[in-house]
C-alpha cells in the first residue's frame, strides 16, 4: 500500500495559486523595469534638450526656436512626470504582488508540511506492522523448531 496524502488535491492547488503569484510578480517586475528604462530615457532626452539649449543661447537663437525649445522642454518634463507617476504605481503592484507570493508560499508551506509529517506517520505505523509480521514469523518458526 503506497502513501497518499489525504489533501493531495488542496496541496496542488496551493502549489499552482503559488505559481501564478510569481508569474504575476514576474510581470509586473518587467513592466516596472520596461517604466524606469523609459523614465531613464526621457531624463537623458530632457539633459541633452537642455544642454542643446544652452549652447544655442550662448551662441544666439531666433525667437521661434526659443519658443520651439521651450515648449519640446515642457512637453518632456510632463512626460517625465507622468512615467515616475506611473514607475510609482508599478512599485506598488511589485510591492502587493510579492506580498502575495509570500502569502501563497506560506499556505503551501504549511500543506507540504501537514504531508511531511502524514508520510513521517504512515511510515511509522508501516515499519510497526512489519514488526508486527516479522515477530510473529519469528515465533511460528521458532514454535516449529520445538516440536
Amino acid at each position: 500500500m503506497a502513501f497518499k496524502f489525504r489533501y493531495e488535491s488542496l496541496l496542488n492547488y496551493r502549489r499552482h495559486l503559488k505559481d501564478m503569484a510569481k508569474v504575476e510578480l514576474a510581470r509586473s517586475m518587467e513592466q516596472l523595469q520596461v517604466a524606469k528604462e523609459a523614465l531613464e530615457s526621457l531624463t537623458v532626452e530632457y539633459n541633452k534638450a537642455t544642454g542643446r539649449l544652452n549652447h544655442s543661447l550662448r551662441e544666439g537663437i531666433t525667437a521661434q526656436k526659443l519658443k520651439n525649445y521651450t515648449t519640446y522642454l515642457g512637453r518632456l518634463k510632463e512626460e517625465i512626470s507622468q512615467k515616475a507617476l506611473q514607475v510609482a504605481e508599478w512599485e506598488e503592484i511589485v510591492e502587493k504582488n510579492r506580498s502575495a507570493l509570500l502569502e501563497k508560499d506560506k499556505e503551501w508551506k504549511i500543506m507540504d508540511k501537514l504531508k511531511e509529517k502524514d508520510f513521517r506517520k504512515w511510515v511509522g505505523e508501516r515499519e510497526a506492522k512489519e514488526r508486527v509480521a516479522l515477530n510473529e514469523m519469528a515465533a511460528l518458526r521458532h514454535g516449529r523448531e520445538f516440536r
